[in-house]
């Protein structure tokens, strides 16, 4: 994916980052979920998020995270990890559609 960003290559860098969340999807063991999931998938409109073009960087090191807990067999690191890749891919593109800050459930800070 980092080297699909650099080169600036949009289609590659989208097709690994389907093929790094869909080997998550093919562990679970349940052929049906992973099928589901597909199918949503491909409904989901992707290019929207082609506007973020600051998040490769940002996107990369969150998959880490999601490897390094799933390598250390913790599920809840895992799960910590993946909302918080999920939030802050959805409030970057919040950020871009309206020009406005938008509110982190991440930050502390924010109470």
């Amino acid at each position: 994916m980092e080297q699909a960003a650099a080169e600036g290559d949009r289609a590659r860098l989208n097709a690994t980052n389907r093929q790094f969340h869909f080997l998550f999807y093919a562990k679970c063991g349940n052929d049906g979920l992973t099928d589901e999931i597909d199918q949503l998938w491909q409904k989901f409109p992707w290019d929207v998020l082609q506007v973020l073009h600051d998040r490769a960087d940002e996107t990369s090191n969150e998959h880490r995270a999601m490897l390094a807990a799933a390598r250390l067999g913790d599920g809840d690191a895992l799960a910590k990890a993946t909302e918080w890749h999920l939030a802050r891919s959805f409030l970057a593109l919040g950020r871009h559609l309206t020009g406005q800050p938008i509110t982190d459930p991440f930050d502390v800070d924010n109470d």
